[in-house]
């Protein structure tokens, strides 16, 4: 029987192919199952194979991050509870809290550019573990590749210890136990330097899984063993790792494997334009590291992306793009990239932004068309600095119904975007307060109305305000028994245009609240308009 590992702590798990991925603050922890959840295993591997973006899109307006160490610490907090929630079942729909997740991230990317990698670390210790229970793989796997690759360029040891302890692990589950191998080895070697040992307990024993599927793979099984058929070559291989001598076997059903010296290829990308390298076990941004027998060839592409264009090589002796590395040691192959001329005038700012509360849950917003050299092809929405959502560049209105409470007051800005990434300033601020829980009260009926014809074609109302226990949003005015206008709450006057002349008119008018309470009708008013004076 498989043990857990002093300090792996899981509080939730999720089934993953032949593994259990239980998971929690002190990382994930990968138990073997005698049955297989192929789905989930097909869709992790599916956002392995995708090319994780170079950092989030949110990072484009980090100069805006503001956040106070309380505030984030109050963030993270609240990331604890609600896994805490989830793993104990508490939240039975975990897409109920996709717009905090969504939030989360958010904040996890902003301290990800600011470089303040402690604070990250800890969001990203909770934050993985919802990510998993809650099935969004790419998301997960785009943030721990985004820690991994800022906490490698600021030195941060205990970041690199826990995505590349998280990367393993996923990559265990999803049957490719040789990149798994790679990830938990540097996790296991940095946690040994940091003097982690619950850390290290956890990234041994998913080590010990990973070779364990490395090596019945490569002793071509024709079908997944049993667990006792595992335990059995497992066992193996710690006897064996236990000896001494320079070189280790494996024996496993006859066929005999020797380790050969390897080396590892980390590819990394440089300059200020953006592009990927393709290869023989390289797909880099995303998996940029492969670790290959001494003197193999690895054909390397390197491929421009839009806008950008390839320039050299720096650690290879390559002179195109396409670079076949003959790895005699470690290499550090290095793609360097330049931006081509191109469009750089970013969209108009969103102007004419307004937020109306439509019941406890909704607040729509509406806003005018931006304008660009180009094309505007998307709109960013932040609802109290943080970014809500995006929708295309045909839409200027959008219904906010991502978890919102009653009776709270919520700020919203508006950002457009053109194909080009370019992106405007925020749009001024609209804010509205959602609508009180139950709230059947309508307002008081208006009350003091008057009519004042000024004109051969105008008549200027007035009334008495009413009152509401809420608030009063608007005011209906009538004509003859028709509705003619809505003014807003706080208006109680209206001038009436376009009438005829000599010709005699009858208002009234009806209040309503946020909840769409209606009040009764006000005492009719009459005025005829003036003649023309031949």
């Amino acid at each position: 029987m498989e043990d857990q590992a002093p300090g792996a702590a899981a509080e939730g798990s999720v089934r993953v192919g032949a593994y259990s991925l239980e998971v929690g603050r002190l990382g994930s922890f990968a138990r073997f199952e005698p049955g297989e959840e192929r789905k989930n295993a097909r869709d992790l591997a599916a956002a392995l194979e995708q090319e994780p973006d170079d950092r989030p899109a949110v990072v484009a307006a980090v100069e805006d991050f503001q956040e106070s160490a309380d505030a984030v610490t109050s963030r993270i907090e609240r990331a604890d509870k609600l896994l805490r929630d989830a793993a104990g079942g508490k939240l039975l729909d975990l897409g109920n809290v996709s717009g905090e997740v969504d939030a989360l991230l958010d904040l996890c990317a902003r301290l990800d550019s600011e470089g303040r990698f402690d604070e990250e670390l800890r969001l990203m210790r909770s934050l993985n573990g919802l990510l998993a229970l809650s099935l969004r793989w790419l998301d997960l796997i785009r943030s721990l590749w985004s820690l991994l690759r800022s906490a490698e360029a600021a030195g941060h040891a205990p970041a690199q210890a826990f995505a590349h302890h998280e990367l393993g692990s996923l990559k265990l589950c999803a049957g490719r136990p040789g990149e798994a191998v790679d990830h938990l080895e540097r996790a296991s070697r940095i946690e040994r330097q940091l003097g982690d040992i619950a850390g290290s307990c956890a990234t041994r024993h998913n080590l010990d899984s990973a070779r364990r599927d490395l090596a019945l793979r490569s002793g071509r099984w024709f079908r997944r063993p049993g667990r006792a058929q595992r335990l059995v070559v497992l066992a193996g291989a710690i006897a064996i790792a236990g000896g001494s001598g320079a070189g280790i076997a494996l024996a496993i059903h006859g066929r005999h494997h020797t380790t050969t010296s390897r080396h590892d290829v980390t590819v990394q990308l440089a300059g200020k334009g953006t592009g990927s390298v393709r290869g023989d076990g390289i797909d880099c941004p995303g998996d940029c590291e492969a670790t290959v027998d001494a003197g193999a060839r690895l054909r390397l592409g390197a491929i421009a992306g839009a806008r950008s264009r390839f320039v050299r090589w720096e650690g290879a002796n390559c002179a195109r793009a396409v670079c076949p590395l003959i790895v005699g040691r470690d290499r550090t192959p290095t793609a360097i990239f330049e931006p081509r001329v191109g469009d750089t005038k970013p969209p108009t700012t969103p102007t004419g932004l307004s937020a109306k509360a439509a019941s406890p849950g909704e607040i729509d917003l509406a806003w005018s068309p931006s304008r660009d050299n180009v094309g505007v092809t998307g709109y960013v929405i932040y609802r109290d600095g943080s970014k809500l959502t995006t929708v295309t560049g045909a839409t200027t209105s959008y219904r906010d119904t991502s978890n919102l409470a009653a009776s709270t007051e919520y700020a919203y800005t508006v950002q457009a975007i053109d194909a080009a990434g370019n992106r405007s300033a925020r749009s001024g601020e609209a804010t509205a307060r959602t609508t009180a829980a139950g709230d059947k009260e309508p307002p008081s009926v208006p009350t003091g109305l008057q009519a004042a014809a000024v004109s051969t074609s105008e008549i200027d109302l007035s009334w008495t305000a009413s009152i509401d226990n809420v608030a009063v949003t608007e005011y209906v005015v009538y004509r003859n028994g028709i509705e003619v206008a809505r003014v807003s709450g706080d208006t109680t006057t209206y001038p009436d245009t376009g009438l005829t002349e000599s010709t005699t008119y009858t208002y009234t008018v009806k209040a309503l609240d946020r909840a769409g309470n209606i009040s009764g009708t006000s005492d009719s008013a009459t005025a005829t308009t003036q003649s023309i004076v031949e």
